[in-house]
Parts: C-alpha cells; structure tokens; sequence
C-alpha cells in the first residue's frame, strides 16, 4: 500500500493543498516529488490534480479565482461523465483552500518537503534493488539515487554573473519607512524597508522603549499602519507614551488635554495597535497569528513592527542553549519582517559593562553575539550619570547595512515628552531645547487656541 500523508492529519493536508494553491516557489519545489496519492481522500486528490493540470496546460500558477473557474468547468464536466456525483465536497474543500487557516505555513512546507522527499528517495532505492541484481553498472545506480536526492531541493539555478548584468542596473522603486531623524533617513536611503530587522542596544534605563515609540510615532504620523508589540509595559502606558510623543505635551500633564490630544489623533491617517504579551509567553509564531488574524477580520496590514523587545520573546522551538535560542528569535523576527513585506525594530539589552560607557559597541550586548547577525541595523545608546542630568547621549551606529557604519550622533532626549533628536556630532546641542517656561507658554498659546475653536 502506497504511504499517504494521512498520519499528519486532515488539518494539515489543506493547510498542504493551501499552499499548493498559493505559495508558487512552493509548488515548483514540492511537485518535482509529489504525487496526489499521498493524499487520503479523493476530494484532496481532485483539487491537488487540477492544480497541476492548470500548471501544464496554461503554463502559469493559477490563483484562487481561476482554479476556481477551472475546478467548476472540470466539476460540471466530470458529473456529466459520471465520474462525480455529488460536487458539494469538492466546492466546500475549495472554499476552505481559498479563505486559508491562520498559521503554520513553515512548519507545513518543512514537513512537507522533507516527507516527500524522503519517499522519492526510498522509491528510488526500490528500484535500484534489480539493477544491482541484473549487473547494472555502478555509474547507473548512483546516477539513479542522486537524482532523487535532488529532486524536490528548490529549483533556483542561481544567478549568472556576466549575463545578468544589465538586470542588476534596473532600478527597483524601493518602498521605505521613514524614521523621525533626518540623519538617519539620509544615511539609508529614506527609510526602512521590507524584511529590515533594526536592533536598538542599550543598557536598563537608556531609553530604548522610548526610541521604539519614537519610531512607531514617526511611521503613524506619515499615515503608516504599525504593530506595536510589547512584552513588558502594560496598554495603557504605551498608548501613553505614545500620546506624549504625538502631541508633544508632557506625560504628567495629559489627562488635562484630553480633547487636544482627539483632535491630534484624529487627523492621523494610519492604524497603530497595541498589543501586550507577558514576558517569555509569546513567540514569534504568536505574533504572526495575531497579525494574520487582524489581516483576515480587520483588513489590518502592519507597514511596521515594533517589538518591545527581542530578549523577552521565546523561541517556536526552544534548544537547551540560551544563546543559540536568543539567535533563533533574531531569524524568526527578520523572517516575520520578510512575510508581511515591513520592516521590525526592536531593541535589546546590554551587558553591565554598557551601564556608564561614554560610547558602547555590540560587543556589550547581553547574551549572545549572533543575535546581532540577522539585523540590517544595529544602533547603541550611551548616556553617562552626566548625560542623564543634562538630557543627552550618543547614538552609534555599529552596522549598517546600507551604507556607511561607525556614525556617531549627538542625542538631546526630553523622555516626559517622548521626544529623541539626533544631531551630527559637529552640531553644538542647544540644552534649552527644552525649556519649561517655554513649553508652559506653548500649551497655554494652544489652549487658548482651541478655546476658540470650540467657541465657533
């Protein structure tokens, strides 16, 4: 009796014929050792055919309204010809393909593949059995079994250097995030872009939460849709934070500027949702539910994610090193940024050593080192008991995958406000950026103002 892929469960079979259906680089690698046998049922292996079928006939992937169109002429046809009774299973299987289930994609296309793969092989071995037994040569056999070792190992031949230059000077419209630094879009090209994972490194007390909703702030005042993760302040102080940084008005004084900060927020455009995991619960994997279940019943599609921060997240599979699960959560979160095309700033700790340093490196970070390898960004802040006093600091620039790295910058923070500005380190900082009576007067000027507004 031929192996089915029955053992894995219904579940996991449509979420197979799913990403059949949808995920073309997928089926282009998982055909080469497919057969619709392996399925269980005859619906599955009606729907996987004709998949296939649309493949060789029109020579292109079909999507899911024209393997609709394709299934329903096939359907009509077959029933006509007796091949098919009742269509009702068939249609109701296509339907639950087409809306798709929430999560494990990877876990499907891994198995998958490597299930697959694994019964070409021993097909293979099947068959060289008589060629030992009739004296084939030895050159055949291997031949036999290396084919099958590569089949189904991914069908991308790679890039030739020569022929491919006139490609490589196409220019490509990159779609960016800008930051709320001039110094910093100017140094990446305007922004960050799909599949960017930035790691801001400071030790307890820097200020790396803030520089979070700095950059979330900056996304959703250009009208960008931003996931804010946060696995350790709670909503409310957040959307606090975010307030501050939106309005300019100080933390403490908010609840008395209720109805300016409704108006401020409603002239944004984009979406900014919070979510709140406790520490070590989530994964990943957790996050990436979350954001396909928004997709699915809200429309919601992040342009940025923001993950308050890296070293609080669990790995989906844990391994009995710590350092090694702290590099694993850095892929996952890049690869996170890769599927919903956005880039991820998070931020993460640095060691003891980083507390009082005038200027701290990546090798203050906490934990492991490799952590840092999957980032395109990497930034640390400096703030000295000096520093602390005056609202001040360095932000260095330790890699850049875009241009030039080693960059340092000036920082004037004023953190009851949210507000972070970088300047060149040749700029002289103004430390009255800031002023209290001034900013008294500003409130007072735009209270008055509003006062009048609602008057009319």
């Amino acid at each position: 009796m031929e192996p089915t892929l029955f053992e894995h469960g219904q579940k996991f079979r449509e979420k197979f014929i799913e990403l059949l259906l949808k995920d073309r680089y997928f089926a282009d690698q998982i055909l080469e050792v497919f057969k619709v046998s392996y399925l269980t049922s005859e619906y599955e292996q009606y729907i996987a055919e004709c998949i296939i079928d649309y493949r060789k006939e029109y020579k292109e992937h079909p999507n899911c309204n024209s393997i609709l169109s394709f299934i329903g002429l096939r359907l009509k046809s077959d029933i006509g010809k007796g091949i098919v009774d009742d269509p009702i299973e068939y249609k109701n299987l296509l339907k639950r393909v087409c809306e798709g289930s929430e999560g494990g994609e990877n876990f499907v296309r891994q198995e998958s593949i490597n299930w697959c793969r694994k019964q070409n092989l021993y097909l293979a071995y099947q068959e060289t059995l008589p060629m030992i037994a009739d004296d084939k040569s030895f050159e055949e056999i291997q031949k036999r079994l290396t084919d099958a070792m590569l089949k189904g190992s991914g069908n991308d031949e790679g890039v030739d250097y020569v022929g491919n230059f006139e490609e490589r000077y196409i220019e490509e419209k990159r779609k960016v995030i800008p930051t709320g630094w001039n110094v910093i879009n100017d140094l990446i090209g305007g922004g960050f872009s799909a599949g960017d994972l930035v790691i801001i490194l400071g030790p307890v007390g820097a200020g790396k939460t803030m520089f979070l909703v700095d950059f979330g702030s900056a996304a959703f005042e250009t009208g960008h849709n931003v996931a804010h993760f946060s696995l350790e302040a709670p909503v409310k102080k957040v959307g606090i934070r975010y307030d501050a940084r939106l309005t300019g008005i100080p933390m403490s004084d908010l609840s008395n500027h209720k109805e300016e900060i409704k108006k401020v927020l409603g002239g944004l455009k984009g979406r900014l949702i919070i979510k709140k995991y406790p520490r070590r619960f989530a994964t990943v994997q957790t996050m990436r539910n979350f954001l396909i279940r928004k997709r699915q019943l809200e429309g919601f599609i992040p342009d940025i994610i923001i993950v308050d921060y890296m070293s609080l997240i669990s790995p989906i599979i844990a391994t009995s090193n710590i350092y090694h699960d702290a590099e694993i959560v850095s892929n996952e979160l890049q690869g996170l940024g890769e599927e919903f095309e956005a880039p991820v700033i998070s931020a993460d700790q640095l060691n003891r050593s980083g507390f009082s340093n005038e200027l701290n490196a990546m090798n203050n970070i906490a934990g492991s080192f490799a952590k840092s390898f999957a980032a395109t960004f990497v930034a640390t802040i400096s703030r000295t008991v000096e520093d602390k006093k005056n609202g001040t600091g360095k932000f260095y620039i330790t890699k850049n995958s875009y241009s030039q790295d080693g960059v340092i910058y000036n920082m004037k923070v004023d953190y009851s406000r949210v507000k972070i500005e970088l300047f060149e380190e040749s700029d002289e900082i103004d430390l009255n950026v800031f002023d209290p009576a001034k900013e008294i007067e500003r409130l007072k000027e735009i209270k008055n103002k509003l006062k009048k507004e609602f008057k009319k």
